[in-house]
């Protein structure tokens, strides 16, 4: 039986899930990140009311040090066309250079279920 995560997304991302045009969550890899395997499933739920969801069947982990390296190897397609100075604006406005250094990167590719 495949192993179902919860996580909380804002709007903008949730949306862009549901519509189609997401296929990569970016998180840091910290320890709750690191029990993710392929073929997981994610539950993703919209904040702040976290009463509308959409689950996810994860098919690729893409770990790296630095969001600009997961930008650099993944590409923009990932990131929803952003530059990466666009990413980073909205990357360190959720999570601190320091977090980035102690825990390191990582995309969850996935397919909508």
């Amino acid at each position: 039986m495949d192993k179902i995560i919860t996580m909380k997304l804002l709007a903008g991302p949730f949306e862009a899930i549901l519509t189609d045009q997401k296929s990569v969550e970016v998180r840091l890899n910290d320890e709750k990140r690191r029990e993710i395997k392929v073929g997981d499933l994610i539950q993703f739920s919209l904040e702040p009311e976290l009463k509308q969801s959409v689950t996810v069947k994860v098919t690729e982990l893409l770990q790296y040090h630095t969001f600009y390296e997961l930008h650099d190897a993944c590409g923009a397609d990932c990131f929803r066309n952003k530059t990466k100075e666009e990413f980073e604006s909205i990357i360190f406005s959720i999570y601190s250079k320091e977090q980035e250094s102690r825990y390191g990167v990582l995309g969850i590719r996935f397919i909508k279920l």
